[in-house]
Parts: structure tokens; sequence; C-alpha cells
């Protein structure tokens, strides 16, 4: 069974993001994570607000810089090392990828077979009991391509959450979701975040009313830098 690390500090230092053979989409940003906060990433379109949430994730590696967990550059990690911290992450993307050849449950399922971080009882128990509080009890034996989006991007959601990580990052998790989804999302996140499991919350959103229940700070990305509000402010006024 896989060992888990706990993540209690982020930050970034001087760090740049680029595909090969692009422009910086990210450059040159040093900024420290408020520590047990719930923070949303805003920015204009194409700003690099998910590239900002695929490095805080891991899937993405700094082209220059540093990003840390704790102490630890998470670009001088091998594979292996990083998933003692892997274990503690959870994710979701706009699009976000669904094994079609294997139905929701087993798609929920699959971070605690890989991992190896549950016995099969105990993890299908802990599947289980988030499919029905999502209300994907008639679905969750099909297959994605068979089901709403809206099933879809609560499965996607639901693998995200399973093994109750302590850093979750939402890109635009709402969307898609129906009303009743939207309220299982808010109050399981409120859950984990007063149990104390929920220590980094990072997410985009439009949505008001996600925003106005989780946000406690803003983080503002514009060309390609992490500014201030007041920088963010002076800039609407223009």
């Amino acid at each position: 069974m896989a060992e888990f690390k706990d993540i209690n500090k982020l930050s970034f230092k001087d760090l740049s993001f680029a595909f090969q053979g692009e422009d910086d989409l990210l450059e040159n940003i040093n900024y420290t994570f408020p520590e047990n906060k719930s923070l949303r990433v805003v920015g204009g379109t194409g700003s690099g607000k998910s590239t900002l949430l695929k490095v805080v994730a891991g899937l993405l590696i700094p082209t220059a810089g540093d990003y840390f967990i704790n102490d630890t550059s998470v670009g001088h990690l091998s594979f292996e090392e990083f998933t003692a911290f892997r274990l503690r992450i959870g994710y979701s993307f706009e699009f976000g990828g669904l094994l079609n050849n294997k139905t929701l449950t087993e798609n929920i399922l699959l971070p605690m077979q890989y991992h190896r971080t549950f016995h099969v009882d105990g993890g299908k128990k802990r599947v289980k009991e988030l499919i029905v509080r999502a209300g994907l009890e008639k679905t969750e034996n099909q297959r994605p391509s068979m089901v709403p989006g809206s099933h879809r991007k609560m499965t996607i959601l639901l693998r995200a959450l399973v093994l109750r990580p302590q850093l979750l990052i939402l890109d635009e998790p709402t969307t898609g979701l129906t009303s009743e989804g939207k309220s299982f999302l808010l109050e399981v996140i409120k859950e984990e975040k007063k149990e104390g499991r929920l220590r980094h919350l990072i997410f985009s959103s439009n949505d008001d009313r996600f925003i106005e229940d989780l946000a406690e700070k803003n983080i503002y990305l514009r060309d390609k830098k992490i500014i201030s509000a007041v920088e963010a402010l002076q800039g609407e006024a223009v």
C-alpha cells in the first residue's frame, strides 16, 4: 500500500511554463498560496487559469523555476517519488477523461485501484456512499457514453473526491451539473473542510453560488503573472 505525505504549503518560485516551441503561458511567478484557504483563480480567456491549475495538480512541470509542495520541488521528483503527494491531490478539469470501457463506478474506483490505497471492500463502500449521495444509483453500472452529460461530469468530480484529498483542484466544476448536483458538491466540499481533511481548495468558476459559498480569496492572473487585487481593480477601471 502506497505511503501518503501531508500537503501543508504550496509555493511558486520564479515559475514559468510553456508548451514546447510556444510562448510562455505563465512567466516568472513568485507566489505562496495561503494555507487552509479556498482560492478562486480569476482571469480572462487565455490568461492561463487552467495551466496554473494543472501545474498545482502536478500534471504540468514548470519549464523554468520551481513549484514547491512543502519544501520539495515537484520538478525534481521522479514519478514514483511524487506518488506520496499525488495520493493527497484530487483534481477535476472541464474536459476530464473517463474510460469508456469501464462503468461509472469503475471509473470512480480507479484512483484506489491504481494506488492500492484501500482494500477492495472498503473502497467499494466509499464509492457507493458517494454515488448514492450524488444521485447516480440508476446509472452507476453504465458506461460514460450511455449516460447524461451531468452524470459524466459528476463521475469526474467523485473520482477527484474519492481519496479524501488534502489539495483539491477544480476547473469550472459546476459546468454541466444539475442544481441538485451543485448542491451536493458544495455540501461534500464543506464537510471535508470542516473535518479538516481538505486543506487547500483551488478552483476556477463563474458560478455565483459556488463562488459566494466557497471563495475566501481570489488569485488574479493577467499577462502571464499573478497580480494583486489592487492591480486587478485598476485594470478594470481602464
